[in-house]
């Protein structure tokens, strides 16, 4: 069986200082706000990464490296610029400014993508 786990994985550690933080889960998607604090992204806007860990306000997110979403559509370029619907799963955008990210599969059946941040 062929693993993509691990590859090229980047991660920082985040909290939320100067806000209220919203209720941010284990495999949430975030950004960051102008004060540096981590807020949940909205839908229809990029990401900076996924939360793996939370622990006493310290927030663990993966900036890089191979993750499995939740994937929205029928197609994902192979090079894409990725947001987040109001479902919490990536698309496609042509009208957002972000990153492009590569899309290494994506099962249309259980709507779940293997992409490298």
């Amino acid at each position: 069986m062929v693993s993509y786990n691990g590859f090229d994985a980047k991660y920082i550690t985040m909290q939320c200082l100067h806000t209220i933080p919203e209720k941010i889960s284990v495999g949430d998607f975030v950004s960051v706000n102008n004060y540096g604090d981590v807020i949940l992204t909205k839908g229809n806007e990029t990401f900076l990464g996924i939360v793996t860990a939370i622990n006493d306000g310290y927030y663990t997110v993966q900036v890089g490296g191979y993750v499995e979403v939740k994937a929205s559509g029928d197609e994902l370029p192979m090079f894409s610029k990725l947001v987040i619907n109001q479902n919490k799963a990536v698309m496609h955008s042509t009208t957002v400014e972000a990153p492009l990210r590569r899309v290494l599969w994506i099962d249309k059946e259980t709507r779940r993508a293997g992409i490298i941040l």
